[in-house]
C-alpha cells in the first residue's frame, strides 16, 4: 500500500464549499451586530448630548443657538455626529416653553422625505427630545 502524500482536487473543493457555507451562514450575524452596535453608539451620543445641553443652559441661562454650541462642554467632537449616516446630528432650538416631548435633535431632519432611514435596517431614526430622553422613531 502506497502512502498518500496530497489531497486530491475533490477533497480541496469540498473544503473550499464548507468554508463558503459557514462565511455565508456567519456573514448577516455579523452584519446585523455591526448595525446593532452603531444603534447603540447613537442612543449614547444623543444621551450625552442631552446631558451636555443641560450643563449648558445651568452654565449660559439658555440652550445653545446651534448644536456645535455644546462643544465647550463636550470632550469629543466626534459625539455631535451619527456614527452610522456620518452626518451632524440635526438640531431643532426649541422655544423657552416647549414640551419635555419636543425633538430637540436627530439623526435626520423628520421634517424632509427621506428614501431610508439609519437605524433597524432603515425602520427607524432616534431621535433627543427636550426633556433629555432619547426615543427610537419607527417608521414601518
Amino acid at each position: 500500500m502506497t502512502g498518500r502524500k496530497a489531497f486530491t482536487l475533490i477533497e480541496l473543493l469540498v473544503v473550499i464549499s464548507i468554508i463558503c457555507v459557514l462565511m455565508a451562514a456567519v456573514r448577516p450575524m455579523l452584519t446585523a451586530s455591526t448595525s446593532k452596535a452603531r444603534e447603540f453608539e447613537c442612543e449614547s451620543n444623543l444621551k450625552q448630548i442631552g446631558m451636555a445641553m443641560h450643563a449648558y443652559s445651568q452654565d449660559y441661562g439658555a440652550l445653545p443657538e446651534k448644536l456645535d454650541g455644546v462643544d465647550c462642554i463636550l470632550q469629543d467632537k466626534n459625539l455631535l455626529s451619527c456614527p452610522k449616516t456620518g452626518h451632524e446630528y440635526c438640531y431643532f432650538k426649541p422655544a423657552p416653553n416647549t414640551s419635555a416631548d419636543a425633538v430637540i435633535a436627530s439623526c435626520i431632519d423628520p421634517h424632509k422625505v427621506h428614501s431610508g432611514f439609519p437605524h433597524r435596517y432603515g425602520s427607524c431614526y432616534l431621535t433627543l427630545t427636550a426633556g433629555g430622553r432619547v426615543a427610537k422613531i419607527s417608521v414601518r
